[in-house]
Formats: structure tokens, C-alpha cells, sequence
């Protein structure tokens, strides 16, 4: 689901304050020229010619004299032509460097919080989850009352085709080459977001970060690059979920994916032995390693975050615990990596250690 474009009657908290106190590169707005005759409520809208029409990897006019390009706003690695109709209106108002809102200064290349809906209590309330994100790539303004900016959208997987994956990062944003103009007034602070390479293991994340690691088309509805894959599944990671390292595979390991191997496995024993008397709790355990084993290769650097909660189907329970990771609203450090597997049928549990999913072997 993409933004709604018009944005220009949003009104932020600030919006009372920006009409009689907005400035740019730390200047009052300057009344503009009467003679020009201005809507109360201008709305401008992008517009893209035929692929191919623009050239230039550099942002400056083609042979139209309203087309322009706009170079990619995260790795430059592309451009995108435009236009902005009504042409003649937009080119009248005067391009700025900075924005002030309140106290809040905006540069161009800032990614700032859209609101969303209106806006109720102090900007301290503000939901940062819920707000668009954008990348500010132009000012204009034409007096205190009418300030616009050109943006890129920034876009939450829930909101393109295809919905949130369960490798999406709670913080994970999808940088787009779709433009908008919204009124400065609908902007209610800013962000900062940083690039993932997800193939340096050293490229830690913190829990609160915002980040990127795939931009989105959004005329061809694609996603890219492709994104590494982990696992016997062959399935990219979540940064929010800590991975588990094979020494002998030289492997990283999902751990819903030991999880679901630990809860397929305990169901296919109690399958197997059920109007058995008294042997239940024996045979299920059969299978378990109970010798401790330590951590390699700091499966943690992956992201620093709290362990989450295991995996539930088939009646059963799993949850991996790994070593040195926070667990629990304690936020205590576990002493040692495990899996904990609950039958939730009789509350019956145990304790396991963890096994290499490709090669079978105890992880130490």
C-alpha cells in the first residue's frame, strides 16, 4: 500500500507554529511576489516519462525543459526522471538548503517521520513505527504558509505486494524510487537509517536501529538485490533472530529452524510409542544430548537483541536458548545454548543440545 499523495491539508502539531515561524538555511521566509497568483491549496504531483527518456546520471535538465533526474537517494546507483506538474507553478517557488521545524533542522538527504493521521499530543507521543519515512531530496517554499519538499518513500514490507516476511526485521525499511510532494507541515522529525550488509558477519546491528538491505521498485514491483540465504532451508534471516554456527559445516542455522526440527522430532516419537505404559517420558528423551557445549564463532554479533520466544505446532513447545544471549524479562544471560522442549498435551519437558541440522553432529 503506498502513501496517499495528497498530503497537503495534513496538519501536524506544528502546523501553528510553522506558519509563523518557518524558516530555511536559518532565515524567515520572505513574503512572495504578489503579482503571481497562488492557490490556497497548491497540489503538486510527480509524473515519469517513458523509460529511457533521461540519460544523465546526474541530477540537472534534459531536453524537456521539465524533465530532470533524480540520482538514486541511498547508493547512487541508479536515477529516476521526473517532471512535477503544474510545471510553472512549482518552478516559481524558491529552493532552500534547510528546513526548520520548531527546533528541529531537516537537510536535504535527512529521512524524516510523515504523519500518518492526525496527530494528537506532543511530538514526544508520536508513534515512530506507525509514521511513513521518507528521504528529503528538495525545499520550496513561497511564504511561511506554503513550504513543500520532494521526497523518496521509504516503505515498511506490510505495506508493498506480498506483505511482511518472516525474515523482514522489525526496524527493516525498503528504500523505493517513487517521489512524492507533501506539505513541510505533515513532517514530524526525523530518523536516522542505516545500510545492513548482511554479508559481514561483523556488521552488527543495535535492537532499535532502522535499517535497509533491499531497495523496492516501485513501477516494477520488484525487490533487489536478492538477499542471502542461510540455513538447510535455503532461507534468508531476520536480524532480529540470532543465528547458530556450525564449526564443521561452516554453516549458519536458523533457530526457528532447530526449533521446528527439535518439535518435529518429539512428535514423531509420541506417535510412535503412544499406548505405551509408562514409557512415554523414556522414549521421548532418547534422542537428547545432555553434555553442554559452548558457543562458536559468536552467533550474537548477528544482531544484539533479546531472545524471543520458541516455536509452537503439532502440540509441542521449542525454544533455543543460546549461550550469552539476554532471555526473559529478566534480562538475564543464559550460561549455556539448549533446546527446551514442552509437551503441552501433559506439561511434560526436557532439555536438549543443540545439533547441527546438515551434518547431525553436536554443535561445539
Amino acid at each position: 500500500m503506498a502513501p496517499r499523495k495528497k498530503l497537503s491539508g495534513l496538519k501536524s502539531n506544528v502546523s501553528t507554529w510553522l506558519k509563523a515561524h518557518s524558516m530555511v538555511d536559518g532565515q524567515e521566509i520572505p513574503d512572495a511576489n504578489q503579482e503571481l497568483t497562488f492557490p490556497d491549496e497548491p497540489h503538486f504531483a510527480i509524473h515519469y516519462p517513458p523509460v529511457g527518456s533521461a540519460k544523465s546520471k546526474k541530477r540537472k535538465r534534459t531536453a524537456d525543459p521539465e524533465t530532470e533526474t533524480e540520482r538514486d537517494g541511498f547508493d547512487e546507483s541508479a536515477n529516476t526522471a521526473y517532471y512535477v506538474k503544474p510545471a510553472r507553478l512549482w518552478e516559481s517557488l524558491k529552493k532552500y538548503r534547510k528546513l526548520t521545524l520548531t527546533s528541529e533542522k531537516f537537510e536535504i538527504g535527512d529521512v524524516v517521520l510523515v504523519q500518518k493521521d492526525e496527530v494528537q499530543g506532543s511530538r514526544e507521543d508520536i508513534d515512530v513505527q506507525s509514521q511513513w519515512k521518507a528521504r528529503l531530496l528538495e525545499v520550496r517554499a513561497r511564504g511561511p504558509e506554503h513550504v513543500f519538499v520532494r521526497v523518496y518513500w521509504l516503505y515498511r514490507p506490510e505495506d508493498i505486494p506480498g506483505g511482511r516476511k518472516p525474515h523482514h526485521g522489525r526496524n527493516e525499511l525498503l528504500p523505493s524510487d517513487y517521489m512524492d510532494i507533501i506539505d513541510a507541515q505533515s513532517i514530524n522529525g526525523k530518523i536516522r537509517v542505516k545500510k545492513w550488509d548482511e554479508h559481514n558477519d561483523d556488521d552488527v546491528l543495535e535492537e532499535d536501529d532502522f535499517f535497509w538491505r533491499q531497495k523496492y521498485s516501485y513501477a516494477k514491483g520488484l525487490l533487489f538485490p536478492s538477499l542471502r540465504q542461510y540455513c538447510v532451508d535455503k532461507a534468508p534471516a531476520s536480524p532480529d533472530e540470532p543465528l547458530v554456527w556450525c564449526d564443521k559445516c561452516e554453516m549458519w542455522l536458523h533457530r526457528s529452524c532447530i526449533a521446528n526440527d527439535a518439535i518435529k522430532r518429539a512428535a514423531e516419537t509420541k506417535h510412535q510409542n503412544e499406548g505405551l505404559d509408562d514409557s512415554h517420558e523414556t522414549l521421548f528423551v532418547k534422542d537428547t544430548h545432555t553434555t553442554p557445549f559452548k558457543r562458536a564463532k559468536a552467533s550474537q554479533k548477528r544482531c544484539k537483541s533479546k531472545d524471543k520466544n520458541g516455536n509452537t505446532t503439532n502440540g509441542f513447545r521449542a525454544e533455543v536458548r543460546i549461550k550469552d544471549a539476554i532471555h526473559g524479562e529478566e534480562m538475564e544471560f543464559e550460561t549455556e545454548s539448549k533446546i527446551l522442549v514442552v509437551d503441552l498435551s501433559d506439561d511434560r519437558h526436557w532439555q536438549e543440545d543443540l545439533l547441527c541440522l546438515n551434518c547431525r553432529t553436536k554443535i561445539d
